[in-house]
């Protein structure tokens, strides 16, 4: 094989080379936007997720003070029964 031909398929090896590496970067830094950004969709819906274990650990609280507010107000009266159905 010529010198010539030789130094023509290694820069067109090179060449390809560089097209692949370039392919990779631009891959990679693709990945690290979409991580980043699935990061804060995640770190969204934790927060969502919080504020709504928090309003319903409230809403458990209020109704469990009503009915015992209720069950000591149907308690004083004597002889009355709540019928279960």
């Amino acid at each position: 094989m010529k010198k010539e031909h030789l130094e023509v398929l290694l820069e067109d090896i090179r060449s390809k080379v560089e097209v692949i590496a370039e392919g990779y970067d631009l891959l990679n830094r693709k990945i690290d936007r979409v991580a980043a950004d699935l990061g804060q969709q995640i770190a969204a819906v934790d927060k969502k997720i919080d504020r709504v274990a928090a309003d319903l650990k409230k809403e458990i609280k209020t109704v469990a003070s009503d009915l015992a507010a209720h069950r000591a107000d149907t308690e004083i009266h004597r002889g009355y029964r709540v019928a279960e159905r």
